[in-house]
């Protein structure tokens, strides 16, 4: 009772053999901004990815197994990365389509003059 006593005096709970897991960066409001400004299929694609990330991570941060915690919070990272891949994908495909709009119309316009 003792033991418990002090832990609960210096801030620890029983389970503080439990790793702690670093912050998470949700990808979440960059696939939804995504989706509405630039590119539909590769947002989706982003919001699933981001969605799956934060379960996991909440998974991880619910979990009593350290090993699970890891590999949890590993997948997640893997999940985030994945979605932040579809974002950068989505962006860059909308400048290369304004890019070739503006090449293409500036090209019509001249053959027009």
């Amino acid at each position: 009772m003792n033991t418990n006593v002090n832990s609960q005096i210096s801030g620890q709970d029983s389970n503080s053999n439990l790793s702690i897991l670093p912050p998470h960066s949700s990808m979440m409001v960059w696939s939804i901004l995504v989706t509405i400004f630039c590119c539909l299929i590769g947002g989706i694609i982003a919001i699933i990815y981001s969605s799956r990330a934060n379960d996991l991570y909440f998974a991880a941060s619910m979990s009593q197994d350290n090993r699970m915690r890891m590999y949890l919070y590993q997948e997640s990272v893997r999940k985030n990365a994945t979605a932040k891949t579809w974002i950068l994908i989505s962006a860059i495909s909308l400048f290369v389509l304004i890019f070739l709009y503006i090449v293409v119309l500036g090209g019509t316009i001249a053959a027009l003059s």
